[in-house]
């Protein structure tokens, strides 16, 4: 079963931009190239394994994992694949 990660991200005017990826390492460097300003294969480069772990932990106990400074809220939400819509 496949798992999608949706990463939402809202600035200080309220505009919001939403990118979906199926993987996780991805998620992880796409949140934290939104909040630092740098392509997320920049971002891949720079993340920690703990930094990951703290990810992964998060989304395990809450379904969602947010970085945030005085500009801009970016979030990870889990979104479980399915194989079919009932």
């Amino acid at each position: 079963m496949k798992q999608l990660f949706v990463i939402v991200s809202r600035d200080i005017n309220d505009s919001v931009k939403t990118v979906v990826v199926d993987d996780f390492v991805e998620a992880c460097a796409t949140q934290l190239g939104i909040i630092t300003g740098v392509p997320s294969d920049i971002a891949k480069a720079t993340l920690k394994n703990n930094d990951i772990e703290a990810v992964k932990g998060n989304l395990e106990k809450y379904g969602r994992d947010r970085l945030a400074n005085d500009e801009e809220e970016v979030y990870i939400f889990l979104m479980p694949g399915r194989d079919k819509m009932r």
